[in-house]
């Protein structure tokens, strides 16, 4: 019986990938990083460090400890001018719908908990339970922790909960955590989301398969 659901944020609940996207390349570029949208999407949900270490290597560049903090301090400066641009998905009801059923929402993101926290009293107000964000782990996604703490903050069984992502990287964690883990294909092909327990090509849908959990 369903209990508890782990929701990524960007790309999953609302449509920021873009956003993060252009942020990405307009930060990487003054260290010569060259990257593409399509790989940075399938970045999506990986913490900012192992983000640029991976783009650092795809280019054969090295960096260090201060060049990273650079690179993510303008990313972070770029998105603030830009977060206006940020959009909800059509899911406010649905989420409200859960709630009202005694579902236990927990939202799990690598976001800085700054913007994530803006983003719920933004679109999300009163909705969720428990807010996880970057700064709560020690290890982002793909490492299975971010989904693990959430789990051991509900007490619940897994078999009873479900994380919901957008990207490789936060289906693999789900999965790592023993989670079943439902794809939605906002922002990703099915191809990249393969490994899920189950793929949406929308949001209704997704919400049509939580319904008849409960």
């Amino acid at each position: 019986m369903l209990k508890a659901l782990f929701f990524d944020l960007d790309g999953t609940l609302i449509n920021s990938m873009e956003v993060h996207v252009n942020t990405w390349i307009s930060a990487l570029k003054p260290k010569n990083l060259i990257t593409t949208r399509d790989r940075l999407l399938k970045l999506g949900g990986v913490g900012y460090k192992d983000t640029i270490s991976i783009i650092a290597k795809e280019n054969n560049s090295k960096l260090n400890d201060n060049d990273v903090d650079e690179i993510h301090n303008l990313k972070q400066q770029f998105f603030e001018k830009h977060i206006d641009e940020v959009k909800i998905y059509d899911v406010y009801d649905d989420l409200k719908f859960l709630k009202e059923k005694g579902i236990i929402l927990f939202l799990v993101t690598s976001t800085n908990r700054r913007f994530a926290v803006h983003h719920l009293n933004h679109f999300f107000p009163n909705i969720f339970d428990y807010i996880l964000g970057a700064e709560d782990f020690s290890h982002t996604k793909p490492h299975p922790e971010p989904y693990i703490k959430a789990w051991e903050l509900s007490g619940f069984d897994k078999k009873d909960c479900f994380v919901i992502e957008d990207a490789p990287a936060g289906i693999e964690s789900g999965n790592t955590a023993g989670i079943k883990t439902l794809g939605i294909m906002t922002s990703n092909t099915k191809e990249n989301l393969s490994h899920a327990y189950k793929i949406f090509e929308n949001h209704n849908e997704l919400f049509e398969f939580l319904r008849k959990e409960l």
